[in-house]
């Protein structure tokens, strides 16, 4: 970050979980840590890492307290919840990150730090970040943002492919005024002129994003193809791109998710099989709740 660069905010920071509580719960239940991170559906990486000391965010403690059947402040060293609380109230904007990282390898005491960390460098974020929950399948990181121009900045690496070295592959953002506009901005400017043909619309030629109207040729008829998806949520409506790249070729698609008022972005490997953005994700959130409401106990840790 620049000198004159605020550092982000980070609410519920990391802590650790007093020396032996979670072994001794866990033992006193009979399980291993491989029950123990399935029934907290963390990593066993991160049980075992958290169970060693190493501290790690309020939302993963939180999730293996559910799972132990106590409250998440009989596992903190005395005097740190205090410090896991969230920022201030303010304008919050949720933002879901889906990581094409196998969820096993996923340690949240060390990997999700240093995600953060990079992630905050590449966007710049200077506002208070909140992480409300990490799920499994792929890994999905949901983070509360307070401030737009955050979750703008977001938007705009990820349209400019540089999410991909943080190994992600979908964006799903909560709905703002003017987002359309900002999707339209930086998707248009962002994308190079010419495109591969596409199956299975047979896409030729020059024009680069194509969707339920046919081909826009302009950045204002895009912005209003984006709209109309909103305005006409069929399942089947989307926008997409194809373009060549070192190593093959990208897919990029746009969607809306109206149940969930989330804007959809993925990138996608040309080597990657081809699927609906909007059933992959509903699919796992389906996956998630019906986790949730399975176990009677919350998949994320929001603040």
């Amino acid at each position: 970050m620049s000198g004159d660069q605020k550092e982000p905010k980070i609410g519920g920071r990391t802590l650790r979980a007093r020396p032996g509580v979670i072994t001794s719960l866990r033992v006193e239940k009979g399980w291993s840590i491989e029950q123990l991170a399935k029934e907290s559906r963390r990593s066993t990486q991160t049980i075992g890492n958290v169970e060693n000391g190493k501290p790690a965010y309020l939302a993963t403690l939180r999730a293996i307290a559910e799972a132990l059947d106590v409250k998440v402040g009989e596992l903190l060293v005395d005097g740190e919840m205090t410090l896991a609380s969230p920022p201030p109230e303010g304008f919050s904007l949720r933002v879901e990150l889906f990581l094409s990282l196998p969820w096993e390898h996923f340690d949240e005491t060390s990997d999700l730090t240093q995600f953060l960390k990079q992630l905050f460098v590449l966007t710049q974020t200077h506002g208070s970040v909140v992480v409300e929950s990490v799920q499994r399948g792929s890994v999905a990181i949901t983070l509360g943002f307070d401030e737009i121009a955050d979750v703008r900045s977001l938007i705009q690496i990820s349209c400019e492919l540089n999410l991909d070295k943080l190994h992600v592959h979908v964006i799903a953002i909560q709905s703002y005024e003017g987002i359309e506009s900002d999707l339209a901005r930086y998707l248009w400017r962002s994308t190079p002129g010419t495109i591969l043909p596409f199956p299975p619309f047979g896409i030729h030629g020059p024009d680069t994003w194509y969707g339920p109207a046919g081909y826009y040729s302009t950045e204002l008829a895009f912005r209003e193809g984006i709209r109309s998806l909103k305005m006409n949520p069929a399942r089947d409506n989307r926008i997409l791109t194809k373009y060549p790249e070192r190593g093959g070729g990208v897919i990029r698609e746009i969607a809306y998710l109206p149940d969930r008022d989330r804007w959809l972005l993925r990138n996608q490997r040309q080597s990657s099989p081809h699927a609906n953005l909007r059933d992959d994700l509903e699919r796992w959130w389906k996956r998630s709740d019906g986790e949730d409401s399975g176990s009677g106990k919350s998949g994320g840790a929001g603040q």
